[in-house]
């Protein structure tokens, strides 16, 4: 029996979705409010704050009618394409949440405990990701 082809996430257009890119802004900013709570455990709240930062990537995606397949590699998929969609402007932010989602599958596969600066570099990253893609979606608006 030939082995079984991995099939590989990959950005493909959709229609533009701008009642679900705010819902998932929605989602991201919660997801930020509930890694503040007091006494949430390390890598509970650094997953809450990738999770944040991976809906933030998706709205821009949505909302520009943009969405990534199923398949291996779809955290991947959403990064480079929001990174895409963004530009250069905002390299810097999404390459460290791609540092986030090596430590974040660590943390969730591997059971390698969270740093305090991981936490702290990522709650600022998620921070200004779900900024950035407010803007963005709010600039696409056609009220």
């Amino acid at each position: 029996m030939p082995a079984p082809r991995l099939i590989r996430a990959q950005a493909e257009s959709a229609p533009p979705d701008l009642k679900i890119a705010e819902r998932l802004l929605a989602q991201a900013a919660s997801h930020l409010q509930s890694a503040a709570i007091s006494g949430v455990d390390p890598e509970g709240r650094f997953t809450l704050l990738y999770d944040a930062a991976r809906k933030a990537a998706d709205a821009v995606l949505r909302a520009e009618g943009r969405r990534i397949t199923h398949g291996a590699g779809h955290h991947i998929a959403y990064l480079a394409e929001a990174k895409r969609l963004l530009g250069p402007a905002h390299e810097s932010l999404l390459n460290r949440v791609e540092a986030a989602r090596v430590t974040r599958n660590r943390a969730e596969y591997q059971a390698r405990a969270v740093t305090e600066a991981e936490l702290t570099d990522l709650q600022g990253a998620a921070h200004a990701l779900v900024v950035t893609a407010r803007v963005h979606v709010s600039s696409l608006r056609i009220d």
